[in-house]
């Protein structure tokens, strides 16, 4: 049976989407790490690997990315 990752998040106004990103933290510089997905509502989900991960997530509006 596959577990998943379930990530959300509060909704930011004036967001049209975010950037989901994803280090491992198995190696030594993650920052600033691999966009995985760009959902437009506050969640997002992938199938657990196993591995620990650090994630974060970006507001994107007309003027672009807000860490």
């Amino acid at each position: 049976k596959t577990t998943y990752i379930n990530l959300n998040w509060s909704t930011i106004y004036g967001a049209g989407s975010y950037n989901v990103k994803r280090c491992d933290l198995t190696t030594t510089s993650c920052i600033p790490g691999t966009t995985v997905s760009t959902p437009t509502i506050n969640q997002y989900s992938e199938p657990n690997d196993g591995l620990s991960h650090f994630y974060a997530v970006e507001a994107v509006n007309q003027c672009g990315a807000t860490p």
